[in-house]
């Protein structure tokens, strides 16, 4: 089910499952054995204050999903997971709490590197073709300083020199996409993708510098082997290719041409 604000609502969702989670697993120490009557009142008032923060949260979901986050049973599964988890690891935090911690670490690491090696699949996600009176084009990539991106600029010393052999040479954009799942948190739902390589005269001239595309592209679907995406991530994950072709008489001498991502394909302005 689509609406407006789904990932405000789906990350308010957990948050909500995080504090719920935390709450009851506070409110079962009040049960230990050898507890102190202090320590059993503390976790009740941080019981409590944990319940407060999944009300709150929840009501956040509802309001920016007007209730149709409620309909989507699809996460109910998940959340429900996250909840016990929780629950185990406030009530034995030292049996369940410290690996948990670790595996969450682990898993927060995989998907942030995934992030940052594939960028949204937006305008700032882009190569710049330039021809020159030679008839060398030069490919130059998007220039990322800290969290801003820019356009490649014409001057860079960033480029890659390709000689065409004529005019009726096809350069072959390859591009590498992933998607988490609409119901992973904060990431879910965001197309990501890079111009992972381009060939030209049937031999690769330019390559992304970024590692991330590399170590997962034993996972991409090839035209002679099909999908090699083992079934379990597909519940997680996708991961998918873009080709598309570009002539070199296209590309006019003095003048520039655009490479960025439409949709699920490549376009040449």
């Amino acid at each position: 089910m689509d609406f407006e604000h789904f990932s405000l609502a789906r990350d308010f969702s957990y948050l909500a499952a995080l504090f719920l989670g935390a709450g009851f697993g506070c409110i079962l120490n009040r049960f230990r054995i050898r507890a102190s009557s202090r320590f059993r009142n503390l976790t009740i008032t941080a019981g409590f204050f944990f319940f407060s923060g999944a009300v709150v949260a929840l009501t956040a979901a509802v309001i920016f999903s007007n209730w149709l986050i409620l309909k989507e049973t699809a996460l109910y599964i998940p959340l429900g997971i996250l909840t016990a988890v929780l629950i185990l690891a406030f009530r034995f935090p030292r049996v369940a709490g410290f690996p948990i911690f670790i595996i969450s670490g682990v898993l927060a690491v995989v998907v942030s590197f995934s992030s940052s090696s594939f960028p949204a699949m937006d305008n700032s996600n882009r190569v710049l073709l330039t021809r020159d009176g030679n008839g060398v084009i030069y490919i130059r990539p998007h220039i990322q300083r800290g969290n801003s991106v820019s356009a490649p600029e014409a001057n860079s010393d960033i480029a890659v020199s390709f000689q065409a052999s004529g005019e009726d040479t096809i350069m072959e954009f390859r591009a590498r996409c992933l998607a988490f799942t609409r119901y992973f948190p904060l990431v879910g739902e965001v197309n990501r993708g890079v111009i992972a390589e381009i060939l030209g005269n049937d031999r690769l001239i330019y390559t992304d510098p970024r590692p991330g595309w590399k170590i997962f592209s034993g996972l991409y679907p090839q035209p002679d082997t099909g999908d090699r995406l083992p079934e379990f991530l597909k519940l997680f994950i996708s991961f998918w290719e873009i080709r598309e072709n570009v002539a070199v008489r296209e590309i006019q001498p003095g003048m520039g041409m655009t490479v960025l991502f439409d949709g699920h394909t490549l376009t040449f302005r």
